[in-house]
């Protein structure tokens, strides 16, 4: 648990997304789920096929077992589409650069959240939206919920900000959730919050990673730039002539277009769902069957 900061104000006896409201607005933010269809985090798709988190969420998992899900309340109704890839910042330490990106199998089934600019001091004192599906508090059990509430920048450093209740502030399961200024763009992520969720959170800044992770990543997983036999992260990700084919649970490279002139019936808006609840459905199985492995031995 890292150290509490000290912050101007008398803010101790604020309450934790923390004396916030249900939010069934903002459909680019999204909970981040495990294996187990549990969330973990909160992340923003920020492209059509693209999402962004903190490093801390991704780092040490296979980005195969990671799915995200799209809609107010998970487990109830909305999409979840499964994560093929994900990057870490690669200056990445427990205390900072805690940024990352995911590929989304699917198309996001929202408007992408535009990246703000360049951020400076006069930021100081300026509220935005706190929005994720964290707890509530640090002693609550309702996660899973997306939630909105106000905050105020209260430092801005090099790669960080610090924030304090507006009378809100980010919670666990909220780490990735972005900070939404005025004009509805993303400056940074949840990195870390203080012990009790009530006195103040550390936002990584997204402005100084842009060059070194935000646009390579993109530049990187853009349609039509992956060739025959490397890996495809999505359809349209493989160069004209290729067809991303594979487990789509799995490893999908690129591989010559059978000519069978077939064409796939199923609509944009059918593929998410039918590839959320066949990754739900694959989950659970797994989860069952090494649950009964365990039992066995």
């Amino acid at each position: 648990m890292f150290a509490a900061l000290a912050c101007a104000g008398s803010i101790a006896r604020a309450q934790p997304v923390t004396n916030g409201a249900a939010e069934s607005n903002d459909r680019a933010v999204v909970a981040l789920l495990n294996a187990n269809g549990n969330t973990v985090c909160t992340a923003s798709a920020i492209g059509r096929n693209t999402a962004i988190t903190a490093a801390h969420c991704v780092a040490g998992r296979d980005p195969l077992t990671l799915a995200v899900f799209f809609g107010s309340v998970v487990g109830e109704d909305g999409i979840t589409i499964p994560i093929s890839d994900a990057r870490v910042h690669p200056g990445f330490d427990p205390g900072g650069r805690d940024v990352a990106l995911l590929t989304l199998r699917a198309p996001a089934p929202a408007v992408p959240i535009d990246l703000a600019g360049d951020i400076d001091p006069s930021l100081v004192g300026t509220k935005f939206r706190v929005v994720g599906y964290g707890l509530t508090g640090q002693t609550s059990a309702d996660a899973g919920i997306k939630r909105e509430g106000i905050a105020r920048i209260a430092a801005v450093a090099a790669e960080e900000l610090t924030v304090v209740p507006a009378p809100s502030l980010p919670c666990l399961g909220d780490s990735g959730g972005p900070l939404l200024l005025a004009d509805g763009k993303i400056a940074g992520v949840v990195s870390r919050v203080d012990a009790m969720c009530n006195d103040h959170a550390v936002y990584s800044r997204l402005d100084v990673a842009r060059e070194i992770l935000i646009a390579p990543y993109l530049a990187d997983t853009a349609p039509g730039t992956a060739g025959e036999g490397d890996r495809c992260f999505y359809a349209e990700h493989c160069a004209a002539g290729l067809e991303c084919a594979g487990d789509i649970f799995g490893e999908t490279f690129c591989d010559a277009r059978a000519a069978c002139g077939c064409a796939s019936s199923a609509g944009s808006e059918t593929i998410p769902v039918a590839l959320g609840l066949a990754w739900i459905v694959l989950r659970r199985r797994r989860a069952r069957r090494r649950a009964a492995l365990a039992q066995l031995r």
